[in-house]
């Protein structure tokens, strides 16, 4: 088995978009057999039988898992890549919504048992936000209302289905720790999106040194992205029908910043009860997960 190949595991609203789109599918030293663009109606990998692959290895239960199925298209449409650098970028390996977490990192082991894994993590404040900026409507799937709910009732059915909903993919040390035990300590690059966000070369630099691949064409890659703004495919879903004149002014809400558009479209001031859970939630992972990583974690304002 080659040892050539890279999985990035997510995790969700923290810069994966870009990194699919542009870096792992730009970079010259890289086949990207993972998710390649957002929001296709062809589809979001290469092919066809890469998304049944990848759909099917996050959400299929066990006891209906079809390995054989599976392995075939393993070695038809994966295995010819063995004589290039692999990378695999699906931040539903670790979106609790989508099924068990150890189970979706099991299954990758079985596949790629030598792979390298990255995983970009960002402040659960600002990740709760930004998921709550796409769904609105629909807390974690849980429900279906008509117009947006308030922010603080969107935490609190997610808080009330806790063990269904999104919130447990913030639990980051859990995480670190599954897929140590499987592929090792040593194989396992933690990264922050926050210095995706503001630390464009260290970020670019620790990742490519991580991978092997040339640092200079991919801060080239990250630095010259295209501005992605999917929280734009949000607000026009959401109010797009009844404002249409809001699509033309996009242009001017980029040029105010994206979270400045969304904040001023959305009141998401917390509670100081919902405050509070969300550090009780988080605050014992991120300290041991903070440990690990030199008190980076807290410096960026972590929940603790």
């Amino acid at each position: 088995m080659k040892d050539n190949i890279f999985i990035h595991i997510g995790v969700p609203k923290s810069g994966t978009t870009a990194l699919q789109t542009h870096l792992f599918v730009g970079h010259k030293e890289l086949i990207s057999i993972g998710k390649i663009k957002q929001y296709s109606t062809e589809g979001v990998y290469p092919n066809k039988k890469l998304e049944y692959f990848f759909s099917t290895l996050k959400k299929s239960e066990e006891i209906t898992f079809p390995y054989d199925k599976m392995h075939e298209i393993y070695i038809h449409e994966i295995e010819k890549y063995w004589d290039k650098k692999i990378i695999i970028s699906d931040e539903g390996f670790t979106n609790s919504i989508l099924g068990d977490t150890y189970l979706k990192a099991k299954r990758l082991k079985h596949f790629f048992p030598e792979a390298k894994i990255i995983y970009v993590i960002r402040n659960q404040f600002d990740l709760i936000k930004s998921f709550y900026y796409m769904v609105p409507k629909s807390p974690l799937f849980l429900t279906n209302e008509k117009k947006p709910l308030s922010y603080n009732k969107w935490l609190d059915i997610s808080f009330n289905n806790i063990n269904n909903s999104f919130l447990l993919s913030g639990k980051y040390y859990d995480v670190y720790q599954i897929y140590t035990k499987l592929f090792s300590e040593g194989k396992i690059l933690v990264l922050l999106y926050e210095d995706f966000k503001y630390n464009i070369e260290y970020f670019g630099d620790k990742l490519s040194e991580f991978m092997s691949i040339d640092s200079k064409e991919s801060l080239a890659l990250l630095k010259n992205k295209e501005k992605i703004n999917t929280k734009e495919h949000h607000i026009l879903k959401h109010f797009g029908a009844k404002y249409p004149f809001i699509e033309y002014l996009f242009p001017l809400f980029k040029c105010l910043g994206q979270d400045f558009f969304c904040d001023k479209i959305f009141d998401v001031n917390l509670t100081k009860e919902n405050r509070t859970k969300i550090i009780d939630l988080y605050k014992d992972s991120n300290d041991k997960l903070n440990n690990i990583m030199n008190n980076n974690l807290f410096k960026n304002g972590y929940p603790n």
